[in-house]
């Protein structure tokens, strides 16, 4: 498994906007650097395209103080 690639992978789509918008749009070209099993790929590729990313995270509260 490629556990390493995968945290890099997810870290990246949050914190590059351009990255994530390349993973939904092209997710072989995006995930191409990265040593991942067909699996992994299948599994990042489909979650890309079923909208995760930062505009989905970006409306949930970061803080416990925002719930209250």
């Amino acid at each position: 498994m490629s556990a390493e690639a995968v945290a890099e992978i997810l870290a990246r789509t949050l914190r590059e906007r351009a990255f994530a918008e390349l993973l939904r749009s092209e997710p072989e070209r995006a995930l191409a650097g990265y040593e991942l099993t067909a699996d992994e790929r299948a599994a990042i590729a489909g979650g890309a395209a079923a909208g995760a990313g930062p505009a989905t995270l970006a409306a949930r509260p970061r803080t416990a103080a925002r719930l209250v």
